[in-house]
């Protein structure tokens, strides 16, 4: 039976990764969620990735290669209260969950996986559903940032778009939901 390696973040073994609460295994790639004290001393979700970075699904844009030591992925919006609170890791492309709702996506993309109404590999995170979603029968119009509350029934219409629907593919297709 093997024993359990630490994982650092040096290679001189120095530096552990540390304070971890949720770990994902991709198909070649492993990614870390680890809680750090931002400059306000607010516990902070961060990300980091290591592995197979053959479509951008480390985060770092040097893509190619393998990455043996942990990378902490830098997002666009990477204030002190920026928090990630939830990881996975896929075949080639890794999703995150900030503390706000907004998740972010970076990897593989050549189904629109990403969810950013495109089809081309990211190697930095990219906002999920940075389109348009419209929404009936309030006539609504969804964009970042905006919040909505619809009872007792939403349905979503997405043009393009359909992994902010929880879909595969592209197309235009309506999606209802029950709001409880």
């Amino acid at each position: 039976m093997n024993n359990p390696e630490f994982v650092y973040l040096d290679s001189d073994k120095t530096q552990l990764l540390e304070n971890v609460i949720s770990v994902s295994a991709g198909d070649k790639h492993s990614v870390a969620l680890a809680i750090e004290k931002n400059d306000a001393s607010d516990n902070k979700g961060v990300v980091y990735t290591w592995g197979s970075n053959e479509f951008g699904q480390i985060g770092r844009t040097d893509v190619g290669g393998k990455v043996s030591l942990p990378v902490k992925t830098v997002y666009t919006d990477d204030a002190d209260d920026f928090s990630i609170i939830a990881i996975d890791a896929g075949y080639g492309a890794t999703s995150t969950l900030q503390s706000t709702g907004y998740m972010w996506t970076y990897g593989l993309n050549n189904n629109g996986q990403l969810g950013n109404l495109d089809v081309d590999n990211s190697s930095v995170p990219v906002l999920v559903g940075k389109g348009e979603i419209n929404v009936t029968p309030s006539e609504l119009t969804i964009r970042k940032g905006d919040t909505v509350e619809i009872n007792p029934l939403l349905t979503i219409s997405a043009t393009d778009a359909f992994n902010l629907l929880g879909l595969t593919g592209t197309g235009s297709t309506n999606v209802t939901y029950i709001i409880e």
